[in-house]
């Protein structure tokens, strides 16, 4: 696939630094499908040539535990090396998520050779792709500290938006966000009352650390993929084997409860389980105010002026 891109964006600098990343071109498979070639023209704009994956990653392909475990673990360890290079996403979507059922086109030898030794496993390799809306920041800029002005999220494609600016906020996180939009498709997927919670109870509380409202509380991507891997390492053949049917429960958004009643009560009390706080008195009397237009508008200006 050739797709035209303009010389000296966020987009071709973003292809710039996957094109010549070392990690990518080894064995070590990172959840990120980077370019083949970049082809300079004479004019403003450049032809990258992407390798042809396959197709998206639909809901319903996925028919077993395995399977769905497989692709969280791709995606967090796409988002987390993204954000190890400074890249935020901002468009996390099934859409942007190739899946390799067929490969063609040219690789990168070494690439290509890293996605056959993939691809004779038993599970399909997923990657995060496409960084027209994405930003490429400087290597020594915070993932805690760094923000974007609100008006930025406007850029982000993605419906899966975390709370960050729900109460007319004036800057967010842009790390955090993305871990959010990331938590928000995954608790959005897999909160149906056949969904594979009861059978994996621990990605309750992955999915509340990735999509709490307390930012400072919410994990980065390698901390979300660092506990993933930790609670899901050891399942046995059986529970990974286990039949699941999918489908999209946008209601968890609000509720939370829709998957953590669906787990033991014993396990719920374990010590140190993180679970979603609560909103907050003064969190529940933003969003009253925020819910009218003229509390929006009042809210907006406070916050913009007083920077808070």
């Amino acid at each position: 696939m050739i797709k035209l891109t303009k010389k000296g964006s966020e987009e071709h600098r973003i292809y710039q630094d996957l094109l010549h990343c070392s990690e990518l071109s080894g064995q070590d498979f990172q959840g990120v499908l980077p370019p083949v070639a970049i082809l300079d023209s004479q004019h403003d704009f450049s032809f990258v040539v992407m390798p042809r994956w396959g197709d998206c990653a639909p809901l319903h392909a996925f028919k077993t535990v395995s399977g769905v475990l497989n692709l969280m673990r791709c995606l967090l360890k796409g988002l987390a090396f993204l954000h190890s290079r400074r890249i935020v996403h901002r468009d996390i979507d099934f859409h942007n998520i190739m899946v390799n059922y067929y490969v063609f086109g040219l690789y990168r030898e070494k690439f290509y050779e890293a996605l056959e030794a993939h691809r004779r496993g038993p599970d399909a390799l997923h990657c995060l792709m496409d960084f027209d809306r994405s930003l490429k920041l400087p290597l020594s800029t915070s993932l805690d500290t760094f923000r974007l002005p609100a008006d930025e999220s406007m850029v982000s494609g993605t419906p899966y938006q975390p709370p960050d600016l729900n109460l007319a906020e004036h800057d967010y996180n842009p790390f955090a966000y993305d871990v959010g939009c990331l938590g928000n498709m995954f608790r959005i997927s897999y909160a149906h009352e056949q969904d594979i919670v009861p059978i994996v109870p621990m990605l309750a509380p992955l999915f509340d650390q990735m999509t709490t409202h307390v930012i400072s509380d919410r994990f980065k991507a390698a901390g979300a993929l660092a506990f993933f891997e930790d609670a899901t390492g050891d399942l046995s053949d059986d529970v990974l084997c286990t039949p699941v049917q999918l489908e999209a429960n946008w209601d968890c958004l609000e509720d939370s409860n829709i998957y953590w009643a669906k787990l033991p009560a014993d396990f719920c009390a374990i010590p140190g389980l993180y679970r979603t706080p609560s909103p907050s008195l003064g969190r529940r009397l933003l969003n009253a105010i925020a819910g009218y237009r003229i509390g929006w508008r009042i809210l907006l200006f406070l916050r913009s002026a007083l920077r808070i």
